[in-house]
């Protein structure tokens, strides 16, 4: 077998957008110079709260990928 890949979860962060917040991938993760919007927000800690919960599911996805690689290729669902 292949060395195993460690995965760097996503993460996010709140920007100002137009009248609102934008929820955008951190620039260091994109592939590209446009920004990368995953959602906007009228309220800024509304925003950094959907930012926080994104960032958490991420960190934990990578965590279960990092701990049965497996499951997660196979296409079977994996309840915990």
């Amino acid at each position: 077998m292949g060395k195993k890949k460690t995965l760097n979860p996503l993460v996010t962060e709140v920007r100002a957008h137009g009248d609102g917040w934008a929820i955008c991938l951190k620039q260091e993760h994109c592939k590209t110079d446009e920004p990368v919007i995953y959602g906007v927000a009228k309220v800024k800690s509304a925003a950094q709260m959907s930012s926080k919960r994104f960032n958490d599911n991420a960190k934990e996805a990578a965590q279960f990928e990092a701990e049965e690689p497996e499951a997660c290729r196979s296409g079977v669902a994996v309840v915990r």
